[in-house]
């Protein structure tokens, strides 16, 4: 993740993504877009309809995806305590 330093204070860009609180809809509707990957076999059409997914779950993490990829994996991985390399 990038970082900025002014002054000797080290800044780094800070994204504000809300806790996932699932709604029933907002699951159903990603689900409903895997699913149909299988059920229409298209494959070809995967990264949109993933894309669509991750807007249903949670537009604020497709907005930081969209504008910083790297950063929203970065912070996937410290909510899951997993390693980012």
């Amino acid at each position: 993740m990038p970082t900025v330093v002014i002054d000797g204070i080290e800044y780094v860009p800070n994204a504000n993504i809300p806790r996932l609180e699932m709604d029933n809809d907002r699951l159903l509707n990603a689900l409903k877009e895997l699913v149909s990957l299988y059920y229409f076999g298209d494959w070809h059409k995967a990264q949109c309809r993933i894309w669509d997914a991750i807007c249903h779950i949670s537009p604020e993490l497709a907005e930081l995806v969209s504008n910083d990829p790297r950063a929203a994996y970065a912070l996937l991985g410290r909510t899951l305590n997993e390693p980012i390399d």
